[in-house]
Parts: C-alpha cells; structure tokens; sequence
C-alpha cells in the first residue's frame, strides 16, 4: 500500500515537471518574423491590407493593395482589391489612373485584363470600354485556357439577363458554326432557345445609372446658390439670413468636406472652374441680401 502511494507521488511530480518543461521549451521557441510588403512580395501586402481593412483603417489598406497591385508581376490579377476599395470609398477614377495609362502605353493584353478586373468589381461601363473593341478587332488572350474579351462580356450581360446584348458578343466569339463545342456556342444555343420561346425574357431589366458618390457630393455643394436664388425668388421665411450667412457657410463647408474627406486631388480644372463660379454668384447673392 505504501509503496503504491509512493509510486503515485512519484508519477505526479514527474508529470509536473514534464509540464514546466514544455512551457519552457515553447518560451524558447522562436517568434515568427513579421509579414513584410515589399515589392514582389504580392500576398503579403494583401495579407497586410486585409488585416488593415478589418481594422478600418482603409488608408493604410489602400496603401498595401497598391503595392500588391503594382509590383505584381503577371499581369493584372493583383489589383482586385485595389479597384474594389476605391471603389468602395469613392476614389476609383483615381486609383485607376495608373492603371488606365498602362493600359494606354502597353497595349492590348494589359487592357484585356484592366477590362477583366473592371468586370470583377461589377463597373461594366469600364469594361465594355476596353474590352469591346479588343472583341471585334479578333483579340485572343496569351492564356490559352482564357475564352477572350467576347465571351467575358457576353458572360457579364448573360448574368444580368441582358440577353440581346449577350447574344451579340456570344455570336462574335462564336462564329458561323454555332453548333460547335465551345462555351460561347453553347451559350448561344441556349439563348435563342430562350429568344425562341419566352421572347419576354429577352427584353432588359432597366439599367441604373452607377452611383458616384464624388460627383453627387459635387451637385449638392453646386446647388446652394441655386437654392438661395429660390429662396430669395419665393420669399421664403428666413431667406435674408440664408442668403447673407447661410449659403457662405453651407457652401464652405460642403466644399471643404467634398475635398477633403472624398480625396478627390488634384482638382479638376472644370470642377475648379464650377466651384470659384458658384462661389461668386453666392458672394453676389450675399452682398446683394445685405443691401436689401
């Protein structure tokens, strides 16, 4: 009986020491290296930048995607992220510019797959610009497994169930011979199927004009003189002080939030141009509510 609680006590301070060591040994263990974007290192800036986009700190996810997306040496494909970000904080066409001048100094393949990327993030406007032309002059992509600029496009009206404008780019890609064994004829056959009997389907869903949150902020800053002039013209209650104080003071700080938080730089010379116009006619309104 002894002897067993002996063992016993034995086994329990073995199996405390046994513990003691492995936390030791897992201290002494060494720390990984931390992830570092630097150019050619595409997936460890879009690691970085989806860690930083779930923080919320967009800037600096948008300053990891760049990276990703330029020092990206096949192509395009790294810039999803980039296009979908900005696209999200309304600084597209911004992003973008690098992006569009590649297009304009390198030619077809790198427009082909700007358009591809435009297609990702739903700005079909984009990409029907790029890769349309590339469609009907014949373009055939380096990817031999990659169906072309036709059948992508005639994919994206497939899927919303724009069936006129799918047949099109479905019979471009397709040919003559639609009874061939390719994906765009296949397509094709099933969309004249569908044309054949439910002609309703066919026609379109109304299409929305795409939301740009830069240029509705832009109006809305542009219609305040045009709102005091109302004011002014109906005798509306209040319209002196609007016009004296409150159109100065909406307009400033509409122009300052526009500039500011939706990071549209450098200004556009026509924006410019509307801006100081607005602005002047305020002044005017201003002074002349003063007189009154």
């Amino acid at each position: 009986m002894k002897m067993d609680f002996f063992i016993r006590r034995v086994l329990f301070f073995l199996g405390v020491l046994a513990l003691f060591a492995g936390h030791a040994i897992a201290d002494e263990a060494p720390s990984q290296p931390p992830i570092e974007c630097k150019p050619g290192q595409t997936m460890n800036c879009i690691l970085l930048g989806i860690e930083a986009e779930k923080a919320k700190d967009m800037d600096t996810a948008l300053v990891y995607y760049r990276q990703a997306c330029q020092s990206h040496p096949m192509g395009l494909r790294a810039c999803t992220p980039l296009l979908s970000l900005s696209q999200q904080m309304g600084i597209l066409d911004r992003e973008a510019e690098f992006l569009e001048e590649k297009c304009a100094t390198e030619g077809e393949v790198t427009c082909y797959y700007l358009g591809k990327e435009y297609l990702k993030i739903r700005q079909t406007r984009r990409a029907i610009r790029h890769l349309e032309p590339l469609c009907r002059n014949g373009f055939k992509p380096p990817a031999k497994r990659d169906y072309g600029p036709c059948f992508h496009l005639a994919r994206s009206f497939h899927s919303a169930k724009d069936y006129e404008r799918a047949r099109t780019f479905y019979q471009l890609d397709c040919g003559d011979d639609i009874e061939r064994v390719h994906p765009s004829c296949e397509s094709l056959r099933n969309i004249n199927l569908v044309f054949a009997l439910t002609p309703e389907r066919t026609t379109p869903p109304p299409s929305l004009p795409e939301f740009n949150l830069y240029e509705v902020a832009f109006l809305a800053v542009c219609a305040v003189p045009l709102i005091g002039v109302a004011v002014w013209f109906f005798g509306r209650p209040g319209g002196l002080w609007y016009l004296q104080w409150g159109g100065p003071l909406f307009f400033a700080a509409g122009a300052l939030g526009w500039g500011f938080f939706l990071n549209q730089n450098p200004l556009q010379a026509n924006d410019a141009i509307i801006l100081f116009f607005c602005f002047f006619t305020l002044v005017g309104l201003s002074l002349a509510a003063r007189r009154a």
